[in-house]
């Protein structure tokens, strides 16, 4: 019980000068690291038509695109863009039913002066059909790679597709 009324005095006092005193401004430092930048973020609807296991389908499509951008101080770049993809589709001849999944993007990495380059493509298709509808999955990967100098040290396209 004594030392409460004293823990309770010392509280008051360091409130009672810390109120008299300006405040502190923090000051807009430089910063050394990378500066992230949201370039886009938003969703779009729009028509889209595509061959599908030898049927055209025609769907609406709701995407939502996502851009982004570092630069480091040395200026280097990571660019980015994501999309994901909702939609439904019906095929021309045969009235099937789809529901379209899918993701996609783009990561590119430039070096200040251009070199060393890298680009990164991953595409993944869902279109689901209803009832007796074939499902159809797509798998899509591409990689560039381009050193300092500016010759290819690697390239690599995979596509793995199927119709079930």
């Amino acid at each position: 019980m004594r030392w409460q009324i004293p823990l309770v005095v010392v509280l008051a006092l360091f409130v009672a000068v810390s109120c008299d005193q300006a405040p502190t401004a923090v000051q807009d430092p430089m910063s050394d690291g990378p500066n992230f930048k949201v370039l886009q973020n938003e969703w779009i609807t729009t028509p889209w038509e595509f061959e599908h296991c030898d049927e055209w389908i025609d769907a609406i499509l709701r995407i939502k695109i996502m851009e982004s951008s570092t630069e480091s101080a040395s200026g280097n770049i990571n660019w980015q863009l994501k999309y994901v993809v909702k939609g439904t589709g019906v095929g021309r001849n045969t009235g099937y039913e789809y529901v379209w999944n899918n993701s996609f993007g783009d990561h590119e990495t430039v070096g200040a002066d251009g070199y060393p380059y890298t680009y990164n493509y991953i595409d993944n298709w869902n279109v689901i059909g209803k009832g007796k509808a074939p499902d159809f999955k797509e798998k899509v990967t591409y990689k560039i790679t381009i050193n300092a100098n500016g010759d290819v040290t690697a390239e690599v396209l995979n596509v793995h597709n199927s119709c079930d």
